[in-house]
C-alpha cells in the first residue's frame, strides 16, 4: 500500500479523534498498523481503544507502543507512553504499584527534557496523585505551579489549565475557597452566574 493511503487514514484517524468518534479512530489506526507497524501508530491506537473503555487493546498497543520507543531510542516517545501506561494502570485495574513502577520509568526516560511537554504531563499526573491520591496538598500545589510556568512557558494552554485546576483543588481542600474558585475559574471552568 503507498504512503498516501496511509497518510489518508492517518489523516483520517486523526480527524476521528478530534470529533471523539473514537470506534472510527481506534478502526483506522488498526488498519495501518496491520500495514506498516510504527510506535507512533499504536500510540494513537492505545489511545482510541482507551476513550472506548476497552483495557486489554489499550495496554497491548501502549504496552508495545513503549517498547518500539524504547528500541528505536526515542526518550520522549518512551517517557510519553509510560506516563500514559501508569495512568491507565491505575484507572483501569486500580494498580497503584505498578502505576508508580510506569511513573519511575517516565522519569527516567524524560531526564534531561524537563522543557518539554511530555515533562509537563508526567508532573501533572504526579501532581494529581499527590492530591488526590495521598492528599497531599502541598506537594500538589508545588507540582501544580510548575505546571503552569511549563504551559505558558512552552504554549502549552492543556498543561497550564490542568496546572491551575490541580491548584485550585488544592486550594479548596486546604479551605481557601475563593482563591481556589479563581484559580479554577483561570483554568477555563467557571463557577455559576
Amino acid at each position: 500500500m503507498s504512503s498516501d493511503k496511509i497518510k489518508t487514514l492517518l489523516d483520517s484517524g486523526r480527524a476521528a479523534m478530534n470529533r471523539g468518534d473514537w470506534q472510527e479512530s481506534l478502526a483506522k489506526f488498526q488498519e495501518i498498523r496491520d500495514i506498516e507497524e510504527s510506535p507512533e501508530i499504536l500510540e494513537l491506537l492505545g489511545w482510541s481503544a482507551w476513550w472506548l473503555n476497552n483495557p486489554t487493546v489499550a495496554f497491548e498497543a501502549l504496552e508495545k507502543a513503549y517498547q518500539m520507543f524504547c528500541d528505536l531510542k526515542e526518550a520522549l516517545g518512551a517517557g510519553r507512553t509510560a506516563v500514559w501506561l501508569a495512568r491507565a494502570r491505575l484507572e483501569f485495574r486500580g494498580e497503584h504499584a505498578v502505576a508508580s513502577g510506569w511513573l519511575q520509568r517516565a522519569r527516567t526516560h524524560l531526564e534531561g527534557h524537563e522543557d518539554t511537554p511530555e515533562f509537563g504531563w508526567l508532573l501533572l499526573f504526579e501532581g494529581n496523585r499527590a492530591l488526590m491520591g495521598k492528599k497531599d496538598t502541598t506537594s500538589a500545589r508545588r507540582i501544580a505551579r510548575q505546571c503552569i510556568v511549563l504551559g505558558k512557558t512552552l504554549g502549552e494552554p492543556d498543561i497550564e489549565m490542568w496546572g491551575r485546576a490541580i491548584d485550585g483543588m488544592a486550594l479548596v481542600i486546604e479551605g481557601d475557597i475563593a482563591a481556589g474558585i479563581r484559580q479554577a475559574e483561570g483554568a477555563g471552568w467557571r463557577s455559576r452566574p
